[in-house]
């Protein structure tokens, strides 16, 4: 079964938005939501190192410059695994679910991470396809978030791009966001409720 972050199929000649503002909507509410998924993050790394105060805790401040998503995982998994190991209150089975539960959250993360990643470096793009609704010559222009012309990797030499997105996509990726910071939240008050040695 594949991941709910996984790129969408797109089709060769893929039909767009008909005007780009609804593109440029869904980015910015995409990006926004992404951005409290990384905030929610630095705070699960302040819970996992003792920290009292979000933003002033030497540690959250070393963690808030780390950009990788990678190493951001592997810090929180480190953090994890000292955290539930200190807990005084974490009986073994309740470890081997948290620990899981973290996996599972950290998985998801640095998969939605790929989407964020499509959509900070996507650029708005006009494309013109055969009407495919008449019989007729005409052509429409419509409007796709594309990788840039400057990605070689995202542009294979075919010249089909590795994605097109509608606004409905980003929308659903932006969802996926908000799901994923939702679960990040109740890990984090679970979290919250054990006394560390």
């Amino acid at each position: 079964m594949p991941n709910p972050w996984d790129r969408p199929y797109s089709p060769k000649f893929k039909i767009g938005d008909p005007k780009p503002d609804l593109l440029f909507l869904a980015v910015g509410q995409a990006l926004t939501k992404w951005e409290i998924v990384e905030a929610q993050l630095g705070l699960l790394f302040a819970i996992l190192t003792g920290a009292k105060d979000v933003h002033y805790q030497p540690s959250v401040r070393a963690f808030g410059v780390v950009t990788s998503t990678a190493t951001r995982a592997d810090m929180i998994t480190h953090a994890a695994e000292a955290f539930f190991e200190n807990c005084l209150a974490v009986g073994e089975t309740e470890y081997a679910e948290l620990n899981s539960e973290c996996s599972g959250l950290l998985k998801a993360y640095t998969g939605w991470a790929g989407r964020r990643n499509d959509i900070a470096h996507g650029c708005v793009t006009g494309s013109i396809n055969p009407n495919h609704f008449t019989d007729a010559i005409e052509l429409n222009e419509t409007f796709l978030l594309c990788p840039s012309y400057g990605s070689s990797k995202k542009w294979p030499m075919h010249w089909e791009p590795v994605y097109q997105y509608c606004a409905d996509e980003v929308d659903v990726f932006a969802a996926g966001f908000d799901a994923l910071c939702a679960r990040m939240v109740k890990f984090v008050e679970r979290l919250g409720a054990f006394p560390s040695s």
